[in-house]
């Protein structure tokens, strides 16, 4: 092997930054062989792609801008597993599907044998700890937007929104009624007492 190769869509990475990166386009920049497998589709759809050191439970990583969010640095971590199971994780908090969906892919092509092998694969239980930590991090997201406002500075509102969903949803994983942060309607009043017969 030549050493670590970078992918490129739109804005191929400049050549070596003392790290042995390439800037490689088109079918020959997937270097093996044709270049049909589930991380080579992603990759080649992806921006400022980067192949960085194989994290744990994976035999290659890259790094890359996550197209399901402005990205500005890169935040998605792309994984490949021996067997060419693809893992995605976006560090910000965009969900596999959403990432997927932005480059016109689906769950079924991170696997290699496609819808087959992935409905194999049992669904992620969330737990109360997954919806606790839920909590925990977009709480955080809101509490920096609300630091932002309060300074004047712009907010994401779709990733506000986003957090605000999300703080829903784990809300009611935990059984709990989210709070409604829509304005109530004021209380009825009474219909006017009965005037009595005579």
């Amino acid at each position: 092997m030549s050493g670590p190769k970078s992918y490129g869509r739109r804005r191929p990475v400049a050549a070596d930054h003392g790290r042995g990166t390439r800037s490689l386009s088109g079918a020959g920049a997937l270097g093996r062989g044709c270049g049909d497998g589930p991380a080579d589709r992603l990759l080649s759809r992806l921006d400022l792609v980067r192949e960085v050191p194989a994290g744990r439970g994976v035999a290659r990583q890259w790094s890359a801008r996550c197209p399901a969010h402005d990205d500005r640095r890169p935040s998605l971590r792309v994984g490949e597993k021996a067997d060419g199971t693809v893992l995605i994780h976006c560090h910000a908090g965009c969900e596999a599907g959403d990432v997927l969906a932005a480059v016109g892919l689906s769950l079924a092509d991170l696997y290699p044998n496609g819808p087959v092998a992935a409905r194999q694969v049992q669904p992620h239980r969330r737990t109360r700890q997954d919806a606790l930590k839920t909590l925990s991090h977009e709480s955080i997201v809101v509490r920096l937007c609300a630091i932002m406002l309060s300074e004047g500075q712009p907010v994401d509102r779709d990733r506000l929104g986003l957090a605000d969903r999300r703080i829903q949803a784990a809300l009611r994983e935990l059984g709990l009624s989210p709070p409604s942060l829509r304005p109530s309607r004021s209380p009825t009043s009474s219909p006017p007492p009965k005037e009595a017969e005579p």
